[in-house]
């Protein structure tokens, strides 16, 4: 009985620090803070008036998306994104058990060198913003929720893809002027 209760407290803790190890880290994981440090594009992401649901998910896209802008940097580059959102209605149909609402997201891009100093790269400032609309029926919250949860998603893809091609751009055109200097 005695070495049984011994080779229970001598196994117990190899199988507890076993169980304690986290199987789901990757390390070529775009989650790490690591890659985001090592990184020549960092993305900072404020909010204005709104939940954190949509600064979540726009830095995920973006950083999903990051590989496109990457190669064309010659130095690190920061994009820091002000969002704001607004939800509202504009119309209600005839009937009146549906309206009609409206979807706004705005970004302010500001895309800047890391470091400013010895930088031949002027910070630009871009506003965008995407808008969609969608139905609200007022019996179904649940469907309505779903719609707005929807159109928020589709303008985050959409004004993710607006970003990346601005930024491509304004890479693509500092690059070149950074060429002509250079001759």
């Amino acid at each position: 009985m005695l070495l049984h209760k011994l080779k229970f407290f001598l196994i117990l803790p190899l199988l507890t620090s076993c169980s304690l190890t986290p199987l789901y880290i990757n390390d070529k994981s775009s989650c790490l803070d690591t890659a985001h440090k090592n990184s020549k594009l960092q993305i900072k992401v404020n909010l204005s008036n709104s939940e954190g649901y949509s600064v979540f998910k726009l830095k995920n896209i973006l950083e999903q998306k990051k590989h496109v802008i990457v190669p064309l940097l010659k130095q690190s580059m920061v994009l820091t994104l002000n969002i704001s959102e607004n939800f509202d209605s504009v119309g209600i149909d005839t009937a009146g058990d549906t309206v009609r609402n409206q979807g706004r997201i705005a970004v302010d891009l500001t895309i800047s060198p890391a470091i400013s100093e010895n930088s031949r790269t002027k910070p630009k400032t871009i506003r965008i913003d995407s808008v969609s609309s969608y139905n609200l029926e007022a019996a179904d919250e649940f469907s309505s929720e779903t719609a707005k949860s929807s159109v928020r998603d589709r303008l985050l893809i959409d004004l993710s893809e607006q970003i990346i091609r601005e930024t491509v751009a304004f890479l693509k055109h500092s690059n070149s002027l950074i060429a002509v200097q250079g001759d």
